[in-house]
């Protein structure tokens, strides 16, 4: 990798959001190359400071999504930014927050992607359930030590799906209540999480009663999204290969 593209990648490389052959060549080129390494280190400061000195205003939930929507379209074409010099950037940074017209915009939570590649580590058998049972009572009642929040289990009659089992795991920082089903021959993950104060990312959405679902398909799986409006901030997500319309049901 040159320095050209090394630099390309350095928001993104920071961000955590390249895949991980991208991600091992950038810090190999970064820790061989002193002025990448410079310039690393000033993105960090500007971000530092973006994280730290400017206004959080939280946007109403439709402007949250056209703007989402238009960065996702725009990411897709000339990433301005990285045409910028570093230096040049910073300075920007500085004089806004000095002037005080700089306001943050809540970077969304990758709830998708996150859930997505936690049912693909279980596929691969690289993480395993704590409890064995197809009796949701049982997976409550072991969840209510280990939870700050009660853990409501869907009945899977309801469904046509099977309760395997389940585990604590976390998304990213979020700690969130783990349980594997199976339906039509294909493996079904739920993950229980407080999305309180976290953004979704840009989706499809549509309304259920007081239900919300969120859908995106992230390499190849159906990630669903729900989020009840009698219980603010709590959300849940289901992952599989299955078509959407035969998740739903397990959604709570």
């Amino acid at each position: 990798m040159d320095c050209q593209n090394a630099k390309e990648l350095l928001i993104r490389y920071l961000d955590s959001e390249l895949d991980e052959k991208s991600s091992a060549a950038v810090k190999s080129h970064v820790e061989g190359c002193p002025l990448c390494r410079m310039e690393l280190d000033a993105v960090r400061q500007v971000d530092s400071l973006l994280r730290h000195h400017i206004v959080r205003e939280k946007a109403p939930y439709e402007l949250r999504e056209s703007v989402l929507t238009r960065l996702e379209e725009k990411e897709r074409g000339l990433r301005w930014w990285n045409r910028v010099p570093v230096q040049v950037f910073a300075s920007i940074v500085f004089f806004l927050v000095a002037t005080g017209i700089v306001f943050q915009f809540q970077k969304p939570f990758p709830v998708f992607a996150e859930s997505v590649d936690m049912h693909m580590k279980h596929l691969k058998g690289t993480m395993s359930l704590e409890i064995i049972s197809s009796d949701p009572k049982e997976v409550s009642d072991w969840f209510a030590a280990k939870m700050d929040f009660a853990v409501h289990i869907p009945d899977p009659s309801v469904s046509g799906a099977k309760l395997i089992g389940a585990r604590v795991c976390h998304l990213r920082e979020l700690k969130a209540a783990y349980l594997m089903f199976e339906k039509d021959g294909q493996k079904i993950s739920m993950f229980i999480v407080d999305m309180e104060k976290r953004n979704v990312p840009a989706s499809r959405f549509f309304d259920m009663g007081e239900k919300r679902f969120f859908v995106k398909n992230v390499k190849g799986y159906n990630s669903i999204l729900c989020i009840i409006g009698s219980k603010p901030g709590m959300g849940c997500v289901v992952v599989s290969g299955l078509p959407e319309d035969k998740m739903i049901g397990l959604a709570v």
